[in-house]
């Protein structure tokens, strides 16, 4: 998408920086790979260019998600963490399966009964919001 698409669009996406370590950077970019092939919405996760790692053991992390749909990938991904937080190596690969495609089955039934607007569904609306 290019930057001029970027601005037509009424609410772009939405970009969000974080300092992860290489585990959890692989973790968010499996979560954001699966939302995005199953058809919830484009998201990416890649190392921060604008920023120099200075930490061996941390990366610099941006998260980028449609408007209004980035509490969904991190839902999942500080669920997923939790979930981890005791497997070991052999079985970090079927846990973050298992996990993730749980949690698109549950988002997936939401937008069955709410459609796919963020804004109907009362789980994706901002507090705030009057």
């Amino acid at each position: 998408m290019t930057e001029t698409d970027q601005g037509q669009i009424k609410q772009p996406a939405q970009r969000e920086r974080t300092l992860v370590d290489s585990t959890t950077f692989e973790s968010y970019r499996f979560v954001a790979g699966q939302l995005t092939e199953s058809g919830i919405g484009p998201y990416l996760v890649m190392e921060d260019p604008q920023v120099e790692q200075t930490d061996p053991h941390k990366v610099t992390v941006v998260v980028i998600s449609p408007h209004r749909r980035s509490d969904a990938f991190w839902e999942i991904a500080h669920g997923l963490a939790q979930e981890l937080r005791h497997v070991t190596e052999e079985k970090i690969l079927e846990v973050r399966q298992n996990f993730v495609a749980g949690k698109i089955a549950e988002i997936k039934a939401e937008a069955a009964v709410y459609g796919r607007s963020p804004y109907a569904n009362p789980k994706l609306r901002n507090p705030n919001q009057h």
